[in-house]
């Protein structure tokens, strides 16, 4: 097989189940009406994926200058 599983147009089943679980994950969680999640394929990536989001987060709420 020499197709990619991630990418959305030769598997679109995998993208409405990262989707559904993204949302029920938001609901789960109690996020607002917006909230918003990404899938990361590994625990390096993900560290550091959340690592960039709580710096935007602080530089958004103003916490970091």
């Amino acid at each position: 097989m020499k197709t990619n599983s991630l990418h959305f147009t030769t598997f679109p089943n995998l993208v409405r189940m990262e989707a559904e679980i993204g949302k029920f994950l938001c609901n789960f969680f109690n996020g607002e009406k917006d909230s918003r999640g990404i899938w990361c394929p590994g625990g390096s990536y993900s560290n550091i994926t959340a690592c960039i989001a709580a710096r935007e987060h602080a530089y958004n709420e103003n916490f970091i200058k």
